[in-house]
């Protein structure tokens, strides 16, 4: 009798053991669970960020290539306007002076957009 009642004993013990190794697993899961979604979560914001970064650096980079067509474009006409200034009066001087005006305010537009893109760049690089 002594002995059935110890294996009675055994088996509950060894059930308490197994539920307690269940509910432990069962957490376990449910952690792993919360980790993945918090993971994955942080995976999107991610890509969302860094897909904004590479959109904005396009658009500051489509700006900056038609900032420097303009800039070559202005070049050529200063060039014209140079070789006009030795032949004609002073009107032609006062067209130069209206372009390289035009040509200064394109450089400040250049500059600006650099200085955004590098801005931006160590934002993205600070979130990281």
């Amino acid at each position: 009798y002594q002995i059935e009642l110890e294996k009675i004993k055994k088996i509950k013990e060894e059930d308490a053991i197994s539920k307690t190794i269940e509910k432990q697993s069962n957490q376990l899961r449910l952690l792993d669970r919360e980790k993945d979604g918090d993971l994955i979560e942080a995976d999107n914001k991610m890509r969302r960020v860094t897909n904004l970064f590479y959109k904005e650096k396009n658009r500051i980079s489509q700006a900056i290539e038609q900032t420097k067509e303009e800039i070559t474009k202005m070049y050529k006409e200063r060039d014209i306007l140079n070789k006009k200034i030795n032949e004609k009066s002073s009107v032609v001087k006062d067209e130069l002076f209206v372009l390289n005006l035009r040509f200064d305010g394109v450089n400040e537009v250049k500059n600006r957009a650099k200085d955004t893109m590098e801005l931006f760049a160590s934002q993205i690089a600070f979130t990281k």
